[in-house]
C-alpha cells in the first residue's frame, strides 16, 4: 500500500519515471497500483504506454474492473481515438 501511495505521489507531482521505476520493481501489484499506473500515464500523455500497460495487466491475470475500464477509455479518448475505443 506504501509503494502504491509513493507511486501516487510521484505521478501527482510529474515524475512518471520515478512512478515507473517503483511500479517496475513491484512484487505483489494490484489493481489499485495498475489503476493508478494507467491513468497515469494517460495524465502524462504518454496514452500508447497506458494501454500497453493494460494489456500486460490482462496478459498477467489480473481482471480490469470499472475503475480501470474509465482509465483505459480516458486513453482512447485523450489520443483522439474514439471509434477503437468503443470497440
Amino acid at each position: 500500500m506504501v509503494v502504491s501511495v509513493l507511486i501516487y505521489m510521484y505521478i501527482k507531482y510529474g515524475r512518471i519515471l520515478n512512478a515507473q521505476k517503483l511500479f517496475d520493481n513491484m512484487h505483489d501489484v494490484n489493481i489499485v497500483t495498475w489503476i493508478i499506473m494507467i491513468k497515469g500515464h494517460v495524465i502524462h500523455n504518454y496514452t500508447n504506454y497506458s494501454l500497453k500497460l493494460f494489456n500486460l495487466m490482462k496478459h498477467l491475470g489480473t481482471n480490469p474492473n470499472n475503475m480501470t475500464i474509465f482509465c483505459v477509455l480516458l486513453a482512447f479518448s485523450h489520443a483522439g481515438l474514439l471509434d477503437e475505443g468503443c470497440k
